[in-house]
Formats: C-alpha cells, structure tokens, sequence
C-alpha cells in the first residue's frame, strides 16, 4: 500500500511583496535544512534504510529569476512529477534510474543521481540530488530534495533548486512538496544497481582542493581564479595533473552544493568535441581510416536533391565544420537554417541543416555550423545501420563502445534527440549540444584522448592516427584556421598554437587543443600531460591564464 502524506496547512500569497517575503522565510528553511544538515551527519550508523519507490509532485513553488532570455518563457512554479526507486547502500541512497527521464512537463525533464541519508540526533533524514534538463535549451539546473523519514513514512519533503550552466537563464525554485509518497517495497535488481554505482565509484579520480595543487606543487592559481567569475557564476573549476583530479567544491547560490560529484553541467559544444568526433575516432579503429572520407550522399541520399552541393563532402569534412555549403561566412555565427533549432523531428531538422547554399569547394573554409554536426550524425547513424551486431544508433554506439569502458556515470548516457510521431527526445540524438558532464566524467574522458592515447588498460579503443591529428600532434599539424582569436579546428577539436599567439612566452612549438561550449565550458588539454577545465554561466573563457598554470606545472618549453 503506498502511504501518501499531505502537510495539514498550506500558506498562498500573492502580490510582490508577499512573495519576496515568503521567498525569504522559505530561504531560511532551506538553509536548515540544506546547511546544518549537511554539515552534520553524526548517528549515521543508526539510520533507517529506504528501499521502495517515492513519488513527488512539487507545485506552486517560489520561483525567483535572476537572468531570462526573451525568447524563453517564464518558469513554471510546478516541477515535474518524479517517481524514483531507490536503495540504500551504507550511506549512500542509489536511485534504479540515474538515466534522463523524459516528462509531459513543457519545459523540463530530469535526471535522478544518488545521495544519502543520515541521522540527526533521533530523526533520520535523507537528500535526494537531481538534475532538471531545460527541454528546449538544454540548460542542466541541479537541485535536491530533503525529507525526514521513518521506517515506512516520509515527512517535511523540502525541493530546492539554485544552480544551472546557462547565462541567459538563471533561477531558483523552491518549496515545500507538499503531495508525495512513500512506497517500501523490496526491489527485484538491488544487488545490480548497487554493484553497479560502486564500480563507478571507485574509478573516480582521486580528489583534492585547488589550494593542494598551490602547496603541493608551488604553483599560483590566482590569475585564473581571477579570470573567473568569484560567485556562484563560476559553477567549478578543476586541474587534473600527476594522477590527482583537483577541483573547487560545486557552487550554488546558497553554497556549496554537498554531492559535487553528482552536480551536472551543461555540456553546450562540447559536444561536438566527445560524440561525432569520438564516434568517428571509434569507427576508424574498428573499420579503417577510410571511413573518414565516406562520401555523405552514399549515406544521406537526401543529399542530393538538397539546395547546396554534397557530392564530394565527406564525413571527415563535417567533423571539421567545412562542408563548404553556408550562407554566412563570419567563422563563429552559427546561425540556424530555417527551423533547424526547433523542437522538430529527425527529417525536419536534417531538411533546414541542408538548405544552405554552396559557397566554398568542400574541406577549404571553416564555418562553424552546429546545423553540419547533426548532418554528420545523421551520416554516421546511417553508416552505422549496415554494420551487424553493433548499434545502430551513433550515440549508443559511444555509450557502449567508448563510455562504457570507461565506467563513466550512468547520468552521461543520455541525451537530447529529435522529437518524432509528437513524442519528445525519441529521435536522432543532436550531435553538437544536448549533452551533460559532472566533473569526474569530464576529466577522466579528457585523460582518456590526451594522456592515454585512447586506450583502456591494453585495448585501443580509438584508432591512434585520427586522435594525433585531432589533437595536433601531427607532423605537419592539422585542421583548419578558425580566423578567430588564432584558433584552428579539426575533427571537432579546437586547437590554439601559443607559439604563434604568444611568441614572446614560447620559443618552442606548443598546440593546445581544447573543447569549448557556450555559456562559459573550456576543457584544456596541455601537451605536459595536464588537463583544466571550468564551467561557468558568465561567458568568461579564460586561456592564457590556465596556459600560464599548465606551464608552472611542467614547461612546455624544455631546454
């Protein structure tokens, strides 16, 4: 029987000042219950454990928007509805499904990731962290919801959510949840999802704070931190050197957010970085290099009945944003043809990415085109559908292939697709957004492609050829000038020669090939074996400064 509890009174203002007033009385009960907690999990030994299924229907919720574009509607005060099953290992509270749930609310869907329970002197209580995915931008907002509990009932669920990746939309939501339930039941596959999330536990990289990596290594980090943004703007920041994974905590507008390795941030074009570029780095292990220069009318015959030319467009000239058909040729504009950025199905959304004009003989001029990531998708979708035993599908095909290997979270196996016959994220999955990192994930993949070479352990999962070239370690280099700020791309990498913008620092030639998405996303992988990264909502992308951190760390330039 599922015992549903209801709070007795429930309080509805109206009118500015009421709800600033109640935004603020909710304020310092979350902090109660956000902070002090969380601050004070002694007793934990004497903790209840939960195994069931909780549902949670948040409504009429105090919403507060800092920051929203025009284009995008308000924020409703009502959440989705969550029905999460979980189980309790230790500490720890494992949700059954960490993958995105798609939802019938208008503007978000979420993702469940695991948290914990503890006691607080006679009462237990336990923290449920979750992820809303913004439907329409894709814009990652993390929130938890708190709740006391006892052997077969729950009470005072409290929903909070205060942190996103996402410059053009930034709000808090909060509340008391006032309709949930609490369904103890046994769970069939426990053994399964418990195994599971300690496997991806324990291949977390070892953590440390950023102040670690001053004393233990005599390197200042100031002029970076500077470069960022000093408040909840900055959502973190990490360095990844010598086998230790340094990091700030999580931030949120209320502090730092206690399940850091479960915060997830927007991925933005990174993407376009870690899915058709890997997918493809894959494919010419498994099938050869010649699958770079597979021609995209062999494989998309609706190529060629298309405004521009395809005929000799290869896949390899898609993964460097050089098909050579676009109608504006400023290198960073990215604009959108047609309908190409609305919620609308596979076919729909391939039709408006190849209305652009010919303009340029293919592989000659870069022009950055998410419109052309989502063509090559669909190329290697269909490519991927005449190979027997593999899947068809280019994003699952990452997922097992490259993801898997890598025991990354069960979180980053998802993402935003095509809506098709009316029902969302059901489609072709978009290729150059619609994706979402947490911070080991992020690092430990950027290890992978800079340190190991692409390999897991003995296996060569990426074909070594086409990773050197991504990463410009060719000799001669590879890809494409950008015209912009004297960056150059290829593969779906970006790639910065600090030997040519900065003569006056290096003397010997340095490539620093990088990932870059909007909002504030730059993940940086140095040739001395060092990685840093940040993700902020501010637009800041600071290089220079964490060139200079890298080059204390180890110099490039060995004499």
């Amino acid at each position: 029987m599922v015992r549903t509890l209801r709070k007795g009174t429930t309080w509805h203002l109206r009118g500015p000042c009421y709800r600033l007033w109640s935004f603020w009385l909710l304020s310092l009960l979350s902090v109660q219950i956000f902070g002090e907690i969380a601050r004070d999990t002694g007793g934990a030994s004497d903790t209840v454990s939960l195994e069931g299924v909780f549902v949670f229907e948040p409504k009429g919720l105090e919403v507060h928007e800092h920051t929203r574009a025009t284009f995008l509607p308000e924020v409703l005060r009502d959440l989705p509805r969550f029905e999460i099953e979980v189980v309790t290992n230790g500490m720890e509270l494992i949700p059954a499904n960490r993958r995105l749930v798609t939802t019938e609310h208008p503007q978000f869907d979420y993702i469940v990731s695991a948290g914990s329970v503890w006691a607080e002197g006679d009462e237990h209580w336990a923290g449920i962290p979750f992820t809303l995915i913004h439907r329409g931008v894709n814009c990652t907002h993390n929130g938890e919801f708190t709740f006391r509990y006892g052997d077969n009932s729950i009470a005072q669920p409290f929903v909070r959510v205060n942190q996103e990746t996402c410059h053009f939309l930034k709000v808090d939501i909060q509340g008391s949840v006032d309709s949930f339930s609490y369904d103890p039941q046994p769970v069939a596959n426990r053994d399964e999802i418990v195994e599971k999330y300690v496997v991806e536990s324990n291949a977390r990289l070892p953590v440390k704070s950023l102040e670690a990596l001053e004393q233990e290594h005599g390197v200042s980090i100031a002029t970076l931190k500077a470069a960022l943004p000093p408040d909840d703007g900055l959502s973190i920041l990490g360095v990844y050197y010598d086998g230790i994974h340094y990091s700030t905590e999580c931030r949120t507008r209320s502090g730092p957010y206690r399940y850091c390795d479960q915060m997830l941030f927007t991925s933005f074009s990174t993407a376009k970085s870690t899915y058709p570029a890997l997918v493809l780095m894959r494919m010419a292990q498994q099938y050869g290099m010649e699958v770079y220069q597979e021609r995209i009318t062999e494989v998309i015959p609706e190529t060629q009945d298309s405004r521009g030319a395809w005929a000799d467009v290869t896949l390899d000239n898609l993964g460097d944003m050089a098909s050579g058909n676009f109608n504006v040729a400023a290198p960073m504009a990215d604009p959108g043809p047609g309908n190409f950025y609305s919620d609308i199905d596979e076919a729909g959304k391939l039709s408006a990415a190849l209305s652009w004009q010919h303009s340029a003989p293919p592989g000659s001029q870069f022009v950055y085109q998410t419109a052309d990531t989502f063509t090559l998708v669909v190329g290697l979708n269909r490519f991927l559908s005449g190979e027997k035993g593999k899947p068809t599908d280019s994003f699952d095909y990452l997922v097992e292939e490259v993801f898997r290997p890598l025991n990354l979270s069960e979180e980053l196996f998802a993402s935003r697709r095509t809506r098709e016959s009316g029902i969302p994220n059901t489609g072709s999955a978009f290729g150059g957004m619609g994706m979402w990192w947490n911070r080991d994930g992020i690092v430990r993949l950027s290890k992978f492609l800079s340190i190991d070479d692409g390999r897991v352990g003995d296996r060569q999962i990426l074909h070594p050829d086409a990773l050197a070239e991504t990463l410009q370690k060719k000799d001669p280099p590879q890809g494409l000038p950008m015209n912009f700020f004297g960056n150059y791309y290829n593969n779906g990498m970006w790639a910065l020669p600090v030997h040519q913008t900065r003569p006056d620092l290096f003397q010997c030639e340095v490539w620093v090939p990088f990932m870059s998405g909007l909002s504030g996303v730059r993940v940086m992988l140095f040739p001395n074996d060092t990685i840093i990264y940040f993700f902020n909502d501010t637009q800041s992308f600071p290089i220079y400064e964490a060139v200079d951190v890298a080059n204390q760390l180890s110099p490039f330039c060995q004499e």
